[in-house]
């Protein structure tokens, strides 16, 4: 069953975080048409293979929110009956957004603000944007929590924010915040961006270099979910930056299709053991990766441990 789909509404952003690989290696503007987004909801509403909580999440490596469509599509999604989630760097999380979001929450599953920290000097420098825009950007915020402060407000999911930023916040604001709160550890994005003092690891290169196998993924990529970008066609996952792994075609198949081509079963049977991994699997650098009895730090703050 699918839980949730990735939807790559827009390819650009408008930061250069260090964490990721638009930092690196831009990625051009480009934007999926209406005509396109409502043809894949319906396919999506066609199969019977949604979770009963399904969602879609509406960004890959692009800012969602400088989408000229971005109104447009959650009313779409209003009336395909399907929730999302909202990943976003809050840089253009405007008055103007949250009062729609606010108007939609009915459709809005989670809002997850991507801030690493509250420290002006060092969110310029780390997400590649002027002063100006970082009192914009935390104004977005509080004006965002503000909104949604009473429980009864809330998104079904709620609003996410960034762990680091929990003790700065608490201390700045007079109302209290009613937010989840998660840690992500900086990752190389399954390969696709340069290893540094932000993501440090050669683990990749060297633990897990002769495995033959991997044993899980994490995140269950093409069992729950799969990703879609802005011309329809079908990719692996979140981690696939440049969109390598293509499974099939929402422009011309169906969803069973889809998660059901050879393509997609080759990929699943390498990263859940059916048959040996490929040596340049992107999967072999990815941090929800099981590989060779070794299990990433995700789920172990304290390092790799052995399964």
């Amino acid at each position: 069953m699918l839980n949730y789909v990735d939807i790559e509404t827009v390819r650009h952003c408008n930061a250069r975080c260090t964490f990721c690989p638009q930092s690196q290696d831009p990625l051009p503007a480009d934007t999926m048409s209406l005509e396109l987004f409502e043809h894949i909801c319906k396919e999506l509403r066609k199969t019977n293979k949604l979770y009963k909580h399904f969602y879609v999440v509406l960004n890959h490596y692009g800012e969602p929110l400088l989408d000229k469509f971005f109104k447009e599509r959650v009313k779409l999604l209003d009336k395909y009956k399907i929730d999302m989630q909202l990943h976003t760097n809050g840089t253009k999380l405007d008055a103007d957004k949250v009062a729609f979001l606010y108007q939609y929450k009915h459709v809005v599953q989670k809002i997850e603000v991507n801030m690493t920290t509250v420290d002006e000097e060092e969110w310029c420098a780390t997400y590649g944007l002027p002063p100006a825009q970082f009192k914009k950007t935390f104004s977005n915020l509080l004006n965002l929590l503000k909104t949604f402060a009473s429980i009864h407000n809330q998104p079904k999911g709620g609003i996410v924010l960034n762990g680091k930023i929990r003790e700065q916040l608490e201390s700045m604001t007079s109302h209290p915040i009613k937010v989840d709160w998660y840690f992500m550890p900086h990752n190389n994005r399954s390969g696709n961006l340069e290893i540094n003092n932000k993501n440090d690891s050669d683990i990749h290169d060297t633990d897990y270099k002769n495995n033959n196998y991997m044993y899980e993924c994490l995140k269950n990529v093409l069992k729950s979910n799969f990703s879609v970008n802005y011309k329809g066609k079908v990719f692996l996952c979140c981690q696939d930056y440049y969109q390598k792994n293509v499974i099939g075609d929402l422009t011309t198949d169906s969803v069973e299709y889809v998660i059901n081509t050879v393509e997609a079963n080759h990929l699943r049977d390498q990263m859940y053991g059916k048959k040996p991994a490929d040596n340049n699997l992107i999967c072999r650098k990815c941090i929800h990766s099981v590989i060779g009895g070794l299990d990433f730090p995700l789920q172990h703050p304290q390092g790799w441990v052995r399964k």
